[in-house]
């Protein structure tokens, strides 16, 4: 019963990881493979800069009140990619 702050990280991952996660799912294969890879993903990022950036809380009254579990996911989903579009 907590308030949702929604943060978003800057940042991508290698060609290799997005193209592996792609064949995964064209394959309709359900376990992440692309998964395995974080780790080395992590280290490519070494003396990169990443902007965390927070926005405003999101009231858990507006959670509960929302429709659906998915009406409400969107509208978080929503506010961190308005996030990203500030950095």
């Amino acid at each position: 019963n907590r308030d949702i702050i929604p943060v978003h990280i800057s940042g991508r991952n290698t060609n290799r990881f997005y193209r592996l996660a792609n064949w995964r799912k064209r394959l309709g294969i359900k376990v992440n493979i692309e998964m395995l890879y974080l780790v080395d993903e992590l280290y490519l990022q070494k003396n990169k800069t990443i902007t965390v950036t927070f926005g405003k809380p999101i009231a858990i009254k507006g959670v509960k009140n929302a429709q659906t579990s998915n009406e409400w996911a969107q509208k978080i989903k929503n506010e961190v990619y308005a996030l990203a579009k500030i950095d």
